[in-house]
């Protein structure tokens, strides 16, 4: 059987649920993750989370097409992902996540509760764009109503409105994509 064939099987058995199929798409999601591992001082559980999720929706896609070997496939899929992260966490650290939650979340008694809306809130807004993070930051910290974010921006009160409302619907949007994805790779 060539390689072809045999990658093609395993993509069919995964996607079917396949124990062994996904044992072996694992082996392939730790190795490639290996090399990245010790380049982040945060839980990386967030990270593979997201591979696997790609690398699934991926392959039931129809993405892979046997042109390359599926290790080499998902060798790709982990290092894109890892690259991302580095580069929007150059961009955005975990400090800023606290900048942007109303203060009334934070309580003593209710750390571990914090620390997992925390990470929502992080996986949520490193998928969003840099213009909606400014934007609330400039609301929900700065206290600045839309008129004075339209100004300090250059844009009019109604176009502050409408993009505040659309980075809040796809913001929700992101947030039940993930909460979905946990739920499936729990199962």
């Amino acid at each position: 059987m060539s390689r072809q064939t045999n990658d093609s099987q395993t993509v069919k058995n995964y996607l079917s649920g396949n124990k062994e199929a996904n044992q072996l798409i694992d082996k392939y999601i730790q190795t490639a993750f290996s090399r990245w591992q010790h380049k982040f001082g945060f839980e990386t559980d967030d990270i593979i989370s997201d591979v696997r999720f790609k690398i699934f929706v991926s392959l039931k896609n129809g993405d892979f097409r046997s042109d390359a070997k599926l290790e080499t496939y998902i060798n790709r899929i982990v290092n894109h992902t890892c690259i991302d992260m580095k580069r929007y966490t150059k961009k955005f650290t975990s400090n800023e996540i606290f900048d942007i939650l109303p203060t009334h979340l934070f309580n003593p008694e209710k750390e571990t509760e914090l620390k997992q809306v925390a990470r929502l809130v992080f996986r949520v807004l490193r998928q969003l764009p840099r213009e909606c993070i400014t934007m609330w930051r400039m609301h929900l910290y700065q206290n600045m109503n839309y008129s004075e974010i339209g100004k300090t921006m250059g844009k009019s009160e109604g176009n502050i409105r409408r993009r505040i409302w659309a980075c809040r619907e796809t913001a929700k949007e992101f947030r039940g994509k993930i909460l979905k994805k946990d739920k499936h790779l729990e199962n």
